[in-house]
């Protein structure tokens, strides 16, 4: 059952990513000064960072052994006896770009900076 969930969660990042290209080309384009252009590229770099994170760890959880986590990229915290995710209720992203910003620091606000969320935990509400 949750290799499955994994997988349709995976399947679902995955289409994000290629919207959130499309968007953030469209946001390239509009950008003249110098300084927005190079925070929008770090932007960019720090969401393929944290999104291949967060993939490579649903990736680990689905491989053939998934009963064993040992080689699966995890946080301390998360070693310990799993909990149930507190509910938290985020904006949904429907891909338009008036409504990225919104989702975006509600994320990072709400799921993102949190420290006692590993990057499974995380990659679950994204």
């Amino acid at each position: 059952m949750l290799k499955k969930k994994v997988n349709l969660r995976i399947h679902s990042a995955e289409q994000l990513l290629d919207s959130f290209y499309d968007v953030q080309s469209e946001i390239d384009k509009l950008l003249v000064d110098e300084k927005e252009i190079v925070s929008s590229s770090e932007y960019r770099e720090s969401f393929e960072d944290q999104y291949f994170s967060a993939m490579t760890a649903a990736k680990c959880l689905i491989g053939d052994n998934i009963g064993d986590y040992s080689n699966c990229p995890r946080s301390e915290k998360s070693k310990q006896k799993r909990s149930k995710l507190p509910d938290i209720k985020l904006p949904n992203f429907d891909v338009s770009y008036d409504k990225w910003l919104e989702y975006k620091n509600s994320y990072i606000t709400m799921i993102h900076t949190r420290d006692d969320l590993d990057a499974i935990d995380k990659f679950q509400y994204l």
